[in-house]
């Protein structure tokens, strides 16, 4: 594949229906930690890289465009307590420390609305809940359908999905756009306390139940690279989508 970057050979293999090629040449059978880590390097690569495409393709000095990235974030981050809420409930009396997390998860995450709310008004724009979330984030909740109907029956595999996997895209993006030197500095200071959330969210909670599962043995470890196939077209394809306009096929 010569030097073809992450990111693009997850597109293609996106187009083609097989984008669980893209962790063909991981190990399995191996320790949860080494598998946890080969596979958090991947999806590293991969996002870092869709972070710098939506960075390149923005007009950042752009009020305008600044005010939807900041509402696409704000959408996602009041829909996704519903989804940890749910993942909360389904827990139940399992997994304590996972849940302590994902609690902790929830908190933040409804902190981090009012942050985009408060800057985008700072900004000169409407409050979040004055615009139409279908508007501004309808892949976000797209990909929150799948993790809370169709991802598993396991809630570990389902944190694992969207906290280990999905995540690690806004973990990447938030950093990205913060160093930009356009950007407002009411959205900046909101991402420079958001972001350090976003790593226990992927690295604290998501990290949690991939650890769990990895731990299970090769046959889990097989599944979790499924899994994480399953979600990359949400994360990928549809969310550069709804933040440049351009849609990939997948």
């Amino acid at each position: 594949m010569g030097h073809t970057s992450w990111w693009n050979r997850a597109l293609d293999l996106l187009r083609q229906g097989d984008v669980r090629r893209i962790f063909d040449d991981l190990p399995v059978g191996v320790s949860a930690d080494e598998f946890v880590s080969a596979l958090g390097e991947r999806l590293d690569a991969i996002m870092s890289e869709a972070a710098g495409f939506i960075v390149e393709h923005l007009p950042w000095d752009a009020v305008e465009t600044q005010l939807n990235t900041c509402y696409f974030n704000a959408w996602g981050e009041i829909r996704s307590v519903d989804t940890f809420a749910r993942q909360v409930e389904r827990i139940g009396a399992r997994y304590p420390d996972l849940k302590h997390v994902v609690v902790q998860q929830m908190a933040d995450e409804m902190r981090h609305f009012k942050l985009y709310n408060a800057a985008a008004v700072k900004m000169g724009g409407p409050e979040v809940l004055n615009t139409s979330p279908e508007e501004k984030a309808g892949s976000l909740y797209e990909m929150f359908a799948y993790c809370d109907e169709r991802c598993s029956d396991d809630v570990r595999e389902q944190i694992f999905s969207c906290q280990f996997v999905d995540e690690r895209f806004p973990l990447h993006l938030f950093a990205a756009v913060r160093d930009i030197p356009e950007l407002h500095p009411e959205f900046k200071r909101a991402l420079d306390q958001i972001v350090p959330d976003e790593k226990f969210h992927v690295h604290g909670v998501g990290k949690m139940a991939a650890e769990m599962l990895a731990a299970e043995g090769v046959e889990e470890q097989r599944r979790m690279l499924d899994l994480a196939a399953r979600i990359l077209p949400f994360t990928l394809a549809d969310k550069s989508a709804n933040l440049t306009g351009r849609r990939e096929a997948h």
